[in-house]
C-alpha cells in the first residue's frame, strides 16, 4: 500500500489506536481495502465532497456474514439460505447459531426478508429457528420459480 493521505491520517491517530478498532480483522489488511477503494474512486475531477460521497458507496449493497454484521443497522436485511446447508453447525451449537441468527435478523429497521432453497427446511434441522419466526409473527410467503419460455 503506497497512500500518501492514507498513510498520514494511520500516523496521525496511531496504528495501536486504529488496530483496536478493526473488529478482529488485521489492520494492514483493513488499510488494504481502504487504499484499493480510494484508487476505485479517485478522479482528479472530482472535488472532495463528490469524492467522499463517491467512496461511500451509500446506494451500494453490503454484503456481509451474520457475524460480521453485528453492532450496524440496514433499512431491509435478506437471509440468503435459511437452510440446513447454510447453518450446518446449529445441531453442534444450538445457543450459539441462534445469538447469530439473532444477530442478523435484528441488523433490519424496517423490512427482513428470508430465502430458503429447501421445501423441508421447516422441519429440518433449523426447525427451532422457524419457530422463533413463527412465535413472532412473521408472515410467510412462497414464491417459486417460473420458467422462462425460450425467446
Amino acid at each position: 500500500m503506497r497512500n500518501e493521505a492514507l498513510e498520514r491520517v494511520v500516523a496521525a491517530i496511531g496504528f495501536d489506536a486504529l488496530s483496536r478498532y478493526s473488529r478482529g480483522e488485521k489492520l494492514p489488511d483493513i488499510l488494504e481495502s481502504v487504499h484499493a477503494r480510494l484508487q476505485q474512486v479517485t478522479d482528479p475531477a472530482l472535488g472532495w465532497p463528490a469524492l467522499l460521497e463517491e467512496y461511500e458507496a451509500a446506494d451500494a449493497v453490503s454484503l456481509l456474514t451474520v457475524h460480521r454484521s453485528k453492532g450496524l443497522e440496514y433499512h431491509t436485511v435478506f437471509f440468503l439460505g435459511l437452510d440446513d446447508d447454510q447453518w450446518w453447525a446449529h445441531a453442534k451449537d444450538v445457543h450459539g447459531s441462534t445469538s447469530a441468527f439473532f444477530v442478523g435478523l435484528s441488523r433490519a429497521a424496517q423490512r427482513l426478508v428470508f430465502t430458503s432453497t429447501s421445501s423441508t427446511a421447516r422441519t429440518g434441522g433449523i426447525a427451532d429457528l422457524y419457530a422463533l419466526l413463527d412465535q413472532a409473527g412473521i408472515t410467510e410467503r412462497v414464491v417459486t420459480a417460473q420458467a422462462r419460455p425460450d425467446v
